[in-house]
C-alpha cells in the first residue's frame, strides 16, 4: 500500500477529515465527539514527533488521561505525553486576564495525575515503559487543550502562557489540532531515529507502521503491551514494531482508501 497516495490524486480523504473536525469546532458538542474523532483519526491529528496514542488509559485508579502521546527519545526508550482535553468552547482567561475556572480544573486534574505517579513508581512503571521508568518520570509530560485562539486576547494569550510556565507542561488550544491536520503528509515507511530490527524492515513492519488510517490504542490493549515479555526497553519504536503493528487496528477511511488506490 502506498501511503503517500493520500497527499495527492487521493486528497479528497484527507480533505473529509479536516472538514469534519472544522465543523466539530463550530459547534459546542460534548466533549466525548471530540475525543472519539481524536481517537479514530489519531495518525493524522498529533504531530511529527508522536508515533502513536493511547485513548482513556487507566492509571490503575480513578485517574484516566485523555490521551496519551508516544515519542521515542532513543535509546532511553518511549517518552510519554498525557493529555486532558476540554471542549473548544472552554474558557481559559477571563477578561481580567485571570485563569478561569475552566482552566483551574484542567490544571488540578493533571496536577493530580503527576501526584499519583510520583507515589506509586512502580505502577507508572509498568504502564509507562522506558529504559530508566523504574528510576525516574522524566519521561513522563504532560498537556492540556482547551478553548480556541479566536476566543481570547493577546495579552490573554500571554496569561495562558504565563500559566503553563508556572505549572510546567504544555496549554494548547484546539487550533494545535486544526494546524496539525493541514500539515499533515503521509509517509510510506516511519523510520525512527534509533536502531532498527533489519529484520522488521525486510518484512515490510516500518510500511505498515506508518499507516496513517491507524487509531488510538485502547487502555485494554496497551496494558497488554506494556506487560508483555517481548517488549524491549530500548530503541523501544525499532525494536517493537512488529509487537506494535500487531495489536493496533485501523478506522473505516482505511477501506476506502484501499478501494480507491486498487
Amino acid at each position: 500500500m502506498q501511503w503517500s497516495k493520500l497527499n495527492n490524486e487521493n486528497s479528497g480523504i484527507l480533505g473529509d477529515v479536516r472538514n469534519e473536525w472544522d465543523e466539530l469546532m463550530k459547534s459546542d458538542d460534548i466533549e466525548e465527539n471530540h475525543h472519539k474523532f481524536l481517537a479514530e483519526n489519531s495518525a493524522m491529528c498529533w504531530g511529527r514527533n508522536v508515533y502513536f496514542t493511547i485513548s482513556k488509559l487507566n492509571l490503575f485508579s480513578q485517574y484516566t488521561p485523555d490521551f496519551v502521546l508516544v515519542d521515542e527519545k532513543g535509546s532511553l526508550g518511549l517518552e510519554y505525553t498525557l493529555v486532558e482535553i476540554e471542549k473548544p468552547s472552554t474558557v481559559t482567561v477571563t477578561q481580567q486576564d485571570n485563569p478561569a475556572s475552566g482552566l483551574t480544573h484542567a490544571i488540578k486534574q493533571i496536577r493530580d495525575w503527576k501526584h499519583w505517579i510520583e507515589r506509586n513508581s512502580q505502577d507508572a512503571g509498568s504502564i509507562f515503559p522506558s529504559k530508566f521508568s523504574h528510576e525516574t518520570n522524566t519521561h513522563i509530560k504532560y498537556m492540556l487543550i482547551a478553548g480556541r485562539r479566536s476566543n481570547i486576547s493577546h495579552e490573554q494569550q500571554a496569561e495562558r502562557v504565563k500559566v503553563a510556565n508556572e505549572v510546567g507542561y504544555d496549554i494548547r488550544s484546539f487550533d494545535f489540532i486544526t494546524d496539525n491536520l493541514k500539515s499533515y503528509f503521509a509517509k510510506d515507511f516511519i523510520i525512527p531515529s534509533s536502531d532498527i530490527n533489519q529484520e522488521y524492515w525486510d518484512e515490510g513492519f516500518f510500511h505498515k507502521f506508518a499507516n496513517p488510517f491507524y487509531e488510538s490504542i485502547s487502555n485494554k490493549v496497551w496494558k497488554k503491551i506494556s506487560s508483555s515479555p517481548e517488549l524491549i526497553r530500548a530503541h523501544m519504536i525499532g525494536k517493537n514494531v512488529k509487537l506494535l503493528t500487531a495489536n493496533m487496528t485501523t478506522n473505516a477511511r482505511y477501506e476506502v482508501f484501499k478501494k480507491l488506490t486498487r
